[in-house]
């Protein structure tokens, strides 16, 4: 029995080396498909094997225990060059990483300030699909920003080809040590460009809060290569540019495990050869995660300690990965049916059978924590998930908080992800557990996460069903020290029926452009000025006010072109205030002063017009002003004694 535990031992250690033995079959000498026929066989029949160490690298599975990331506040638009590279996975919402910050020298005269940030590694990825500066979602022409910051913001977007064609340009300002080498390959990053003028109403006071919701790495799903068994596709584990953008929890996990490479060199992720994972345990789970519509999503970095990133990916997918030896495998929450039977013949030894688990960790409620998009991206926590049978049975509440680092709650208010996980992680602290025994040996070939039921010969036990969470070798018994705890296969039911619902959005007024930001406090602004516009003619008759095509600039500093257009059925005689609607784009004129209309911030003033009387003269003055081409005027009325 050594003799083979050692033979074994040896074999399984050579696989995460790269070295070769009977498992771990070169694709230089057999194709991508017999590859995984390989696999197929090794994770079958080899999987027994392999577990022999498992004694030095199981896993015990925890009740919902909370999993870090790092990296920081994904919402927090921070400046370090020397920082890991942030990973985004699904769709989400955040600040980024700058990484050049330059204010512009002559011939801008420190009008401009030129930052580039870097979102995702791993690139490309699938889309940037907004930007917001200050919360206001923001909107482009070529890389110029529309109203109401025109003229004070520009954008360059790239999504991390590698290599990319070109390096980051907004088109405006001077970027000192920006040169066309700096192309940021295989990194999704965007260059913004922030305008200030001192003597501009709309200039921004400082740096607006920036952030982008973008559609992250794309991975590999098993489901989707032809060459794997069961799979229908163009995806191939080894080949990047075949995978899709995926939120699938256990799809992100195993894509997490096998890596990220640019230019031949791993830039994310484990980097763990696919031979060496069960392929076959990630596309189970990912399509019950489907099914229960599990979703991922978020950041990490590439600082983060690699194992709980992954466990954090798996979190958002109700489960946990497993080292089953030299294997990476993983469990999902999910109805199991008993593989097998334990029987008393089965058992060598004692059974160490703890009848619950400490009281600590059997909570009653947990309030979890996680990202909304409702919620401008950031964590939260949502309403308390709570039993009530429980809490019968406790006598009082035990409540704690458990992170969902990696689960969003995106567009609507369905939080029922978050619910479910809870409600898992509440039912699974109930359970029994660790509980001990060795077996004969015929159980070496189960595995971590296989569902048991021990018979009803066996005192105390009779009757569970068991989740094997961890199994090893004694050689020198040849016997198979199992750990598992018990499954109750009522509680998938009582999960599903609860129900939950989004906290509240808090409700904040903010100015839609930065000039606004000095207005008094419960103070808004009227109808926008032109603070400066091109040549216009703007003529009138007893009846009409015709207005010619020009291009001005607001009092906000953004750049409007005003098209030709005229104002009928007015009254001859009469001063009026000629008018543009920025929500219709129709003229309208409003008899002086106007003073509703100049209350309105959805107005644009054109300015003061008069139509002439029946004789043709006009009202106060009697002659019409300079400066307009035709008759009438644009003037501040004056009132003469004799009117």
């Amino acid at each position: 029995m050594a003799k083979i535990a050692a033979t074994v031992v040896a074999v399984a250690a050579a696989i995460p080396s790269g070295g070769t033995s009977l498992l771990a079959v070169g694709l230089g000498s057999i194709g991508a498909g017999a590859a995984f026929a390989a696999v197929g066989v090794s994770l079958t029949t080899g999987a027994a094997i392999l577990g022999i160490t498992a004694a030095a690298a199981g896993v015990a599975l925890s009740a919902g225990g909370a999993v870090g990331t790092g990296g920081g506040t994904q919402t927090d638009w921070s400046a370090d060059p020397r920082a890991p590279i942030p990973i985004r996975f699904g769709r989400t919402g955040g600040a980024g990483q700058i990484v050049y910050r330059k204010g512009s020298g002559d011939p801008d005269k420190n009008q401009y300030q030129t930052l580039t940030t870097v979102l995702s590694g791993a690139g490309p990825i699938d889309a940037i699909e907004s930007s917001y500066a200050d919360k206001k979602a923001l909107a482009f022409a070529g890389t110029a920003a529309l109203a109401p910051f025109a003229g004070w913001l520009w954008e360059a977007r790239q999504l991390g080809l590698c290599p990319e064609p070109a390096a980051l340009d907004t088109g405006a300002g001077v970027k000192p040590g920006w040169t066309p080498a700096h192309k940021l390959s295989s990194l999704a990053a965007v260059q913004t460009t922030l305008r200030y003028d001192s003597k501009g109403k709309g200039t921004f006071m400082t740096e607006p809060g920036m952030l982008w919701v973008t559609r992250n790495v794309r991975c590999y799903d098993p489901r989707k290569d032809s060459t794997y068994p069961g799979g229908a596709g163009p995806q191939r584990w080894y080949d990047q540019a075949t995978w899709a953008f995926s939120k699938n929890p256990y799809v992100v996990g195993l894509t997490w495990a096998i890596g990220w490479k640019a230019n031949g060199v791993r830039v994310a992720g484990v980097g763990i050869h696919i031979r060496n994972i069960d392929v076959a345990r990630y596309v189970e789970a990912a399509s019950i995660a489907d099914f229960n519509g599990w979703t991922c999503g978020g950041e990490v970095s590439t600082g983060d300690d690699k194992w709980q990133v992954l466990k954090s990916i798996l979190q958002a997918g109700g489960g946990e990965p497993i080292k089953d030896g030299a294997t990476l495998s993983c469990m999902i929450n999910a109805p199991r049916v008993p593989i097998a039977t334990i029987t008393r013949n089965d058992i060598c030894g004692e059974i160490t059978a703890p009848k619950t688990q400490p009281r600590r960790d059997r909570v009653n409620g947990i309030i979890p924590t996680f990202r909304s998009e409702a919620h401008f991206w950031e964590v939260i926590p949502g309403e308390v998930v709570r039993d009530a049978t429980m809490l019968a049975k406790d006598g009082d509440e035990r409540t704690k908080e458990v992170p969902y680092g990696l689960v969003q709650v995106e567009g609507s208010d369905d939080v029922s992800q978050t619910v479910e996980l809870a409600g898992y992680d509440l039912e699974n602290a109930r359970e029994a557990g660790p509980i001990t025994m060795s077996l004969k040996l015929r159980w070496l070939g189960f595995k971590a996460g296989d569902c048991v039921a021990i018979d009803g010969e066996v005192r105390g036990l009779a009757g569970k069903h068991m989740i094997l969470l961890k199994r090893s070798l004694d050689p020198a018994t040849a016997m198979v020290p199992m750990t598992m705890r018990t499954e109750d296969p009522t509680k998938h039911a009582r999960v599903f029926a609860r129900t939950g619902t989004l906290p509240p959005v808090p409700g904040v007024d903010r100015p839609d452009v930065p000039g606004d930001y000095s207005l008094p406090p419960g103070v808004t602004r009227g109808a926008y000025r032109i603070s400066s516009r091109s040549a216009v003619t703007l003529t009138s008759t007893a009846t009409t006010i015709t207005i010619g095509a020009f291009d001005g600039v607001l009092d906000d500093g953004s750049q409007v072109a005003f098209p030709a257009g005229a104002i009928e059925g007015l009254a001859a005689g009469t001063i009026y205030l000629a008018f543009r609607s920025r929500s219709t784009g129709a003229y309208r004129a409003d008899v002086s002063p106007a003073l509703d209309a100049m209350a309105d911030s959805d107005v644009i003033l054109i300015g003061t017009m008069s139509t002439p009387k029946e004789d043709g003269s006009y009202p106060a003055p009697s002659d019409p002003p300079p400066g307009w081409g035709g008759g009438g005027g644009e003037y501040e009325p004056v009132l003469r004694p004799e009117n």
